[in-house]
């Protein structure tokens, strides 16, 4: 009996000394991977960075060097400025600026919709003059008798007619009337009546008042 409890307390120490052995082995190696970790870190800390690089050096001494604003630099008063009443006056023509641009866009607008819904002028040919009557007459005047001269050689010469157009803005009374006084010069000067066609013009389709065409024999009768 007692050589057995001497062979168990064997064991034990046996044991108890396998176990300190194993930690201390383990304590051991933990203090290496520390050590490595220390240095390591070391390594790092020691390693180039933000504050050994030339080039931020240079930066930072730059900034240093450079003068700041002091007190002494401050005006000692304020700037003039414009006066309550010019400053007024400014924002006055500003608005008359705008004013007047907003009608000149408004006014092309209206152009450009009146242009958009003018009624088409008749054109039968190849226009070839135009008369400019005095507002309200139908007088044929020199310059007119030229333009109708003019106008017949070159038809007569091409075997063809003319168109004789007149607008009706001032009424198809004078349009008529400008219309005959005009056939009548021509046959003065020649032109047959089965060679001049006479075209009344829709309202607002022509700028000038009086055109005149050149337009083939058979398509004006």
């Amino acid at each position: 009996m007692k050589a057995m409890i001497r062979v168990q307390a064997a064991g034990l120490n046996a044991a108890s000394v396998g176990m300190r052995r194993n930690f201390a082995g383990r304590a051991g190696g933990g203090m290496a991977v520390a050590v490595v970790f220390a240095l390591a870190l070391g390594a790092c800390a020691e390693g180039p960075g933000a504050g050994t690089d030339p080039d931020i050096r240079a930066a930072r001494a730059e900034f240093a060097a450079a003068p700041f604003p002091t007190l002494n630099s401050v005006p000692a008063k304020a700037p003039p400025v414009t006066p309550l009443a010019e400053r007024a006056e400014i924002r006055q023509g500003l608005a008359s600026d705008q004013a007047r641009a907003g009608q000149a866009i408004a006014e092309a607008a209206a152009a450009a919709a009146a242009a958009a819904n003018r009624p088409e002028a008749p054109r039968p040919g190849l226009s070839v003059g135009r008369i400019g009557f005095a507002p309200g007459s139908a007088a044929i005047d020199d310059a007119a008798a030229a333009e109708l001269r003019a106008a017949w050689r070159i038809a007569a010469a091409r075997d063809e007619g003319l168109a004789l157009v007149a607008g009706t803005d001032q009424g198809t009374a004078l349009a008529t009337a400008r219309l005959e006084a005009a056939s009548r010069r021509l046959a003065e000067m020649g032109a047959p009546a089965t060679r001049i066609a006479r075209i009344q013009a829709p309202a607002g389709s022509m700028a000038p008042d009086f055109e005149i065409f050149i337009a083939p024999t058979g398509g004006i009768r």
